[in-house]
């Protein structure tokens, strides 16, 4: 967008009209318009040409001390772009489109000053920043996200975009420099707490390799880890391989307590299947309301189109219906769940009841220990009587 114009008018002056040379330049910044006029021996080719090589690519030209007035006015909707005392001679000029043109100019740059004034307000929090501030982070892509959306929409300049940028990729930089402090801090805890955890965990699995048959010790041990691990800083794939041995030393101590109990495990996973189906559904119905509360709220946008609006309207119906026929589904799946888990605790109840008769059964009591001891020692006292 040209910000600077070069072109011959007419000025109205009391004896009549005379010829003049006018250079206009918008302030975009101020909302003001710089006229300067060249007349008389002053308003020549050899300076039309000047202003037009030079002083419009933004180069310094020496104006004369005579011929020549600067005048300043504000830029509005309402006034004229030209003073009516000219008339512009140029008839490839459109000054309307030109005037609505710097009015977008004055618009943009007041958005931008706005912008700009803002990353200046998180600029100053990022660099009193002592460690990385998640919260900052999120509001720096917000900001970045603001500036995407206005650059797509063509609402700011390429050069005020490119400043903007420069200095969030600077900040993110500063960002990115704390989380990797923290992340490096982070990660020596996670390392300590890792192999502490290793530690007692190896331990329980070598005893686990015998059959010592201190199965309700090892189950609070574990148990007593479990809970430890949850309070320690750990790494994401860290904290998963722990976790698994754990569920895994768990199940190996069940089979050794118990055996193995093939039904419980198919209809366990069943169920633990359908869990995540559940949430699963839950979360995608999660996601369309969420949608639909959007739309719902740009239905009723003071500034929506008509057919914006119907738009809408049929998106948001779409929306309940899957909504709708989503919740039918996961009503049948938390109806399934429910029956799963009764016929679990029913097997399980059934397995503990089988179990104690099976202790009760391989268990033998003191009385029935003691008693062959007894019967030989009344033996014995009788031989010797009858000696």
């Amino acid at each position: 967008m040209k910000q600077k114009l070069v072109f011959w008018a007419e000025e109205a002056v009391a004896e009549g009209t005379q010829k003049c040379l006018l250079a206009m330049e918008l302030k975009a910044e101020d909302n003001r318009i710089e006229l300067h006029k060249f007349e008389g021996d002053a308003a020549t080719e050899a300076i039309e040409k000047e202003l037009k090589e030079k002083w419009t690519k933004g180069l310094v030209v020496a104006f004369p001390t005579t011929g020549y007035q600067k005048t300043e006015q504000e830029l509005s909707a309402a006034s004229r772009l030209l003073p009516e005392a000219y008339q512009c001679l140029d008839e490839s000029l459109n000054l309307d489109s030109l005037k609505t043109e710097w009015l977008f100019a004055v618009l943009s740059t007041k958005l931008y000053k706005t912008y700009w004034s803002e990353l200046g307000e998180i600029q100053d929090r990022v660099e009193r920043a002592t460690k990385y501030d998640k919260m900052l982070w999120e509001e720096l892509k917000a900001f970045q996200a603001k500036v995407h959306a206005q650059d797509k929409e063509k609402n700011l300049f390429k050069e005020h975009v490119q400043e903007l940028r420069d200095s969030l990729n600077e900040l993110f930089g500063l960002m990115k420099n704390l989380r990797k402090i923290q992340d490096e801090a982070f990660e020596q805890a996670a390392k300590a707490n890792y192999d502490q955890l290793d530690q007692g965990l190896s331990a329980i699995e070598k005893e686990l390799e015998g059959e010592t048959g201190k199965w309700d010790k090892y189950f609070e041990q574990l148990k007593g880890l479990q809970a430890q691990m949850k309070k320690m800083k750990l790494s994401k794939k860290q904290r998963n391989g722990l976790w698994t041995r754990i569920d895994k030393a768990f199940k190996l101590v069940k089979v050794k307590r118990f055996g193995k109990q093939n039904g419980d495990s198919r209809l366990e996973r069943r169920i633990q299947g359908l869990e995540e189906a559940i949430k699963k559904m839950q979360r995608s119905i999660d996601r369309d309301q969420k949608e639909l509360d959007i739309q719902d709220g740009k239905i009723n946008a003071p500034h929506a189109t008509q057919i914006e609006t119907q738009l809408r309207e049929v998106k948001a119906k779409m929306l309940r219906e899957r909504i709708s026929s989503k919740a039918e589904k996961l009503a049948d799946m938390n109806k399934t769940m429910k029956e799963l888990q009764k016929r679990l605790a029913k097997m399980q109840k059934q397995a503990a009841e089988l179990q104690k008769e099976t202790e009760a059964q391989t268990e033998t009591p003191p009385a029935v220990e003691e008693t062959p001891k007894r019967e030989e020692a009344s033996e014995n006292n009788s031989e010797e009587d009858q000696a």
